[in-house]
């Protein structure tokens, strides 16, 4: 029996360190099982026999890797995770209530609470704090977020690959980007990549780069046009963008070479992005300075309109100081402070559905900003 059931787990593709004993076999016999009839089911075809292997023919290596991905699936179902429970659970919390993750993903109210009430039930954990205002996860939620975000991203692999298999292509797409001037070169991008793949949607969102980076690691961004941060990805360097003071155009240094930063100590200052981890609190913590913030606002037209008032100086990525139509005076800091401009991909290898826009999207935002 068990050399029997070691030569099907083998031909599952099941670790071997998961023959300790004949308890942990036979779970590992049906959870391989599973996988097998999961393949068959998600993938639409069938295998040949009952293993990735049949006598000395593989399958294709796609069709390995489907069934991998169903083990995997499987294994962690069994511990009584579900990747679909995790979208939902994630997708409530983006959307901040339970009715917005019904209207996202095509369910009713009743049925994503069920879902979300029945993760918790499994889990033994309240994962989300219900209100009038809508839901927001609870602490417990968030230590196992990065969690459900890998399972999230495992079943949507899972079935890209599916439809990969079949001939299809399919799957969803979170495309970010920290700079607007930006987004006409990536909205064009994607209305050519999806005349080209119908199949794939394609949705955008905006944050700053650290934010975007965390969204990232959380395997809740695909792809991002993003400065330069501290993670663990792929990056396609774009274009290297200078940070610079945005002075009123009476300002005694606004026709100088460049702008000693240490001087912001001594003006009024113009707080873009307050709070923020972004380029601009960044350029400061390098500087080792703290201006005293006399406005603060969120938005760079905010920002030239204050400027340009002669209320202040702001301090801001050249690529946004370039799109200013008001009257005023951009001078680069002294010291240089460069900023890395790129893509960034979660490591490893993509799904089809990355894979396709990588491949279509890079060479041309790398044309764009030549």
């Amino acid at each position: 029996m068990r050399n029997r059931t070691a030569r099907m787990l083998k031909g599952a593709m099941v670790p071997t360190r998961i023959l300790l004993n004949m308890n942990e076999v036979a779970r590992a016999a049906m959870i391989a099982a599973r996988s097998i009839s999961a393949c068959r089911t998600v993938m639409g075809t069938p295998f040949a026999g009952t293993a990735c292997h049949q006598g000395s023919a593989p399958v294709s290596l796609r069709k390995a890797r489907i069934h991998h991905l169903c083990y995997e699936y499987y294994a962690k179902k069994e511990a009584g995770v579900d990747t679909e429970k995790c979208t939902v659970l994630l997708t409530a919390i983006d959307q901040g209530s339970l009715s917005g993750a019904a209207e996202a993903l095509g369910y009713t109210p009743s049925g994503v609470s069920r879902l979300v009430a029945s993760l918790e039930a499994e889990l033994g954990l309240p994962l989300l704090v219900r209100g009038k205002g809508g839901v927001t996860p609870t602490p417990e939620c968030e230590a196992l977020r990065p969690r459900f975000a890998e399972l999230a991203s495992l079943g949507r692999a899972c079935r890209d690959e599916a439809a990969a298999v079949r001939g299809l292509e399919a799957g969803t797409l979170t495309v970010g980007s920290a700079y607007r001037p930006l987004y006409r070169a990536l909205a064009s991008t994607i209305a050519a990549f999806s005349a080209e793949h119908p199949g794939i949607q394609v949705r955008i969102e905006h944050a700053n780069s650290s934010t975007l980076a965390a969204g990232m690691a959380q395997r809740a961004i695909d792809f991002s046009l993003m400065s330069r941060r501290e993670i663990d990805c792929r990056w396609t360097p774009l274009s290297h963008d200078a940070m610079v003071a945005v002075l009123p155009p009476d300002h005694p240094l606004a026709k100088a070479d460049a702008f000693p930063i240490e001087r912001l100590l001594d003006e009024p200052f113009v707080e873009l992005y307050p709070g923020e981890d972004c380029d601009n609190s960044r350029t400061l913590a390098t500087a080792g300075i703290r201006p005293r913030a006399a406005y603060a606002v969120h938005d760079t037209s905010a920002a030239f309109a204050l400027v340009e008032a002669g209320l202040g100086i702001a301090l801001m990525n050249d690529i946004y100081a370039r799109t200013a139509e008001a009257e005023v005076a951009v001078v680069p800091l002294a010291p240089a402070r460069i900023v890395e401009i790129g893509i960034a991909a979660p490591p490893g290898r993509p799904s089809p559905a990355l894979a396709a826009f990588e491949a279509f999207a890079v060479p041309r935002l790398q044309r764009e900003a030549r």
